[in-house]
């Protein structure tokens, strides 16, 4: 009878340190066609919810998403009109944290999807009027914020990261940036 008991706690004792290591492991999500795989990072304040037909994953939860973020006229706009784009350029310890792409990279810009609500909570109206002059510097500032949700895709065969603007959760630090972004399609 003893020797069931030990084999039963045995076996129990293997079962609970294999699950503890998978629980340390990364989830991998493959996209479509092979392209790419999205890795999930153990610890990661999101989970996994749906991939569509084209490869563009959804995560929830909630989380605090550190880094500075960019606003000014897109760097692409030739033309004399201005078209304000924001971007989010997380930390270095949230970005390891995010899914990402396994052959295209982690995430070094986040787009929010209401970027007009973000500008509305952070932005004062003094800046927003300077920043519809053609040529302004962007606005800019360190920042933490309360993020709903992640997406990840792949646009111009490049890695895209989004998410949600819930509130600010340490208010920016003002910077004044160059008219310039360091990416491309």
């Amino acid at each position: 009878m003893m020797g069931l008991r030990a084999a039963f706690l045995s076996a129990a004792i293997v079962l609970f340190l294999q699950s503890s290591a998978t629980a340390d492991a990364p989830s991998q999500f493959p996209l479509p066609r092979g392209i790419d795989t999205i890795v999930v990072p153990s610890g990661s304040p999101v989970r996994f919810a749906s991939m569509d037909e084209h490869g563009r994953a959804s995560f929830k939860g909630r989380f605090v998403l550190s880094g500075t973020y960019y606003y000014g006229d897109n760097e692409y706009s030739d033309g004399p009109d201005v078209y304000l784009t924001l971007y989010f350029v997380p930390d270095p310890d949230i970005a390891a944290r995010l899914p990402y792409f396994k052959i295209r990279g982690r995430p070094s810009v986040i787009f929010l999807n209401n970027s007009d609500t973000f500008v509305n909570a952070v932005v004062s109206r003094q800046t927003l009027a300077r920043l519809q002059k053609k040529g302004a510097p962007r606005a800019a500032g360190k920042i933490a914020i309360w993020a709903d949700g992640f997406e990840a895709r792949i646009e111009c065969d490049a890695a895209e990261f989004r998410s949600r603007f819930v509130s600010i959760y340490k208010p920016a630090r003002a910077l004044v940036a160059a008219n310039k972004q360091d990416f491309d399609c």
